[in-house]
């Protein structure tokens, strides 16, 4: 392997925290492998210097905010990098836990090589377009989680009210004729306990002074549907959102509705979207960067669309007909988000992936980043740490 044809390259800039990550991710990519490590970044936004690289400034439009600046630069590169590369893009969140790292630049087929990214499409979709469904499910998940702290508690107030009161007028034995007497010759359909409770006689139900059918308000389906505004489809038994789609699953189909319409782009079925987090490219794939950076401009421009890049990485994908290419293998991109059955750490670089053993190379820690609880990222910061260690 030439070490001169091969290059690493992140695009940060802004905040601190994005900074610090980057430096973790260059200390440890640097232990690991012999190639060049490149950071593209606009100097004038960052809140602290960029430090352990070979750095390349580049001055990002004003009025985009720091995550649409590190957009424009992270798709734009093959502008401002040295041609005569192979290039690897790393995100800042993806850490270099093997000896093997280079090998990455083995599976580069030009103009691009990506990874493939966790989950479908219409799991996807509500993260990348403003559709409003992550919205309304989230709203859901937050009303059935009320309904058990808070609901079932109101309710069995007002029913131990009502008993308490119930219980009152029968104290006394002039008190226990008078309600019976009441409830069973009153003229009215109507037997009125207190000033705040009243029972329809003919069906048992109770009622606030107000018409307040009890029983009824603090029913389920019910409430939950009044708190979070999904209403509960009893055909199919689920909660669904405005437009008749599952609120209980955060998945939709507005992404694709939304390539199609703003850029002419139809995505089969069970097509699996590519991830923008690790990334192979050579000086061919201009004509490709080139169109994604121009959709990441009407991605931006677009307000029913979240400020990410990969919505703009499909539509670019299919533009060049690239949908059908062979993804790098998993180990160079091990995603870790939420653990599942189907994706599990098993210690050190090993996890469990569809039933399959994989021993990652790179991984792309977008849940856990510093947080003790995690197994993933109490391993890499020991092996930080070992790193530090002198030899």
């Amino acid at each position: 392997m030439e070490n001169r044809r091969f290059r690493y390259v992140f695009a940060v800039c802004g905040e601190r925290f994005f900074i610090e990550q980057l430096h973790f991710a260059v200390r440890m990519l640097s232990k690991r492998s012999v190639a060049e490590v490149v950071v593209v970044t606009d100097s004038r936004r960052n809140e602290v210097p960029i430090t352990g690289a070979q750095i390349i400034d580049v001055e990002t439009p004003t009025h985009f905010n720091h995550h649409q600046a590190s957009i424009y630069l992270k798709t734009s590169l093959p502008q401002h990098l040295e041609p005569g590369y192979i290039n690897c893009y790393l995100d800042s969140d993806v850490v270099a836990v093997s000896d093997e790292v280079d090998n990455i630049f083995n599976q580069f087929q030009a103009p691009v090589t990506f990874a493939a990214d966790v989950g479908t499409l219409e799991d996807f979709s509500p993260f990348a377009v403003n559709c409003g469904c992550m919205e309304q499910t989230m709203a859901l998940k937050d009303a059935e989680a009320a309904y058990d702290s808070e609901a079932v508690v109101e309710y069995r107030k007002l029913t131990d009210l009502i008993s308490s009161q119930l219980d009152e007028k029968k104290r006394s034995p002039i008190g226990r004729s008078k309600n019976w007497f009441k409830y069973h010759f009153g003229d009215s359909e109507i037997y009125r306990l207190s000033d705040q409770f009243y029972q329809h006689k003919t069906t048992g139900k109770w009622f606030l002074s107000n018409g307040v059918d009890i029983q009824e308000k603090y029913e389920r389906t019910n409430w939950i549907s009044k708190v979070s505004g999904c209403e509960w489809d009893s055909s199919k038994l689920r909660f669904v959102r405005k437009d008749g789609s599952n609120a209980q699953q955060l998945k939709c189909d507005h992404l694709k509705q939304f390539l199609q319409e703003d850029f002419g782009v139809t995505v089969p079925n069970g097509w699996q979207h590519w991830n923008g987090g690790v990334f192979l490219f050579d000086d061919s794939a201009s004509v490709f960067f080139n169109d994604w950076h121009q959709a990441v401009i009407q991605v931006f421009e677009n307000l029913r669309w979240k400020t990410r890049d990969q919505g703009a990485l499909i539509a670019t994908v299919f533009k060049h007909q690239l949908c059908e290419r062979q993804l790098l293998d998993h180990r160079f991109n091990l995603i870790v988000v939420n653990e599942t059955e189907e994706s599990k750490h098993l210690g050190k670089a090993q996890f469990l992936l569809n039933g399959k053993i994989v021993d990652a190379v790179f991984i792309h820690l977008i849940d856990g980043w510093e947080d003790p609880s995690s197994t993933v990222w109490s391993w890499i910061w020991s092996l930080s740490a070992h790193d530090s260690q002198p030899r």
